[in-house]
C-alpha cells in the first residue's frame, strides 16, 4: 500500500478544490496543475520500484495477470 505523507495529501486535496491557487513547495511556486502531476509522478515511480524489487525476489515465479480492456 502507498502512503502519502499528510501535508502532499492535504496539498493534493486542496488543488483539486481551488484549480487556481498557487502553492509554495519546497521553495518553489506551484500551480494546482503541478502539484497533481508530481504526486501522480511520484507516485508511479514507487509503483514502479516496488514492482521491480518484487520480480527481482521471486524471480521465475513473477506473473503479471493481464487482461486487454474491451471495447464498449
Amino acid at each position: 500500500m502507498l502512503i502519502l505523507s499528510s501535508m502532499l495529501l492535504g496539498t493534493f486535496i486542496n488543488a483539486l478544490l481551488r484549480p487556481t491557487e498557487v502553492y509554495k513547495i519546497q521553495g518553489r511556486d506551484m500551480i494546482s496543475l503541478d502539484v497533481i502531476f508530481g504526486v501522480a509522478t511520484q507516485v508511479s515511480e514507487h509503483l514502479g520500484q516496488v514492482l521491480f524489487i518484487a520480480k527481482m525476489r521471486l524471480g521465475e515465479n513473477y506473473q503479471v495477470q493481464w487482461m486487454p480492456h474491451k471495447g464498449i
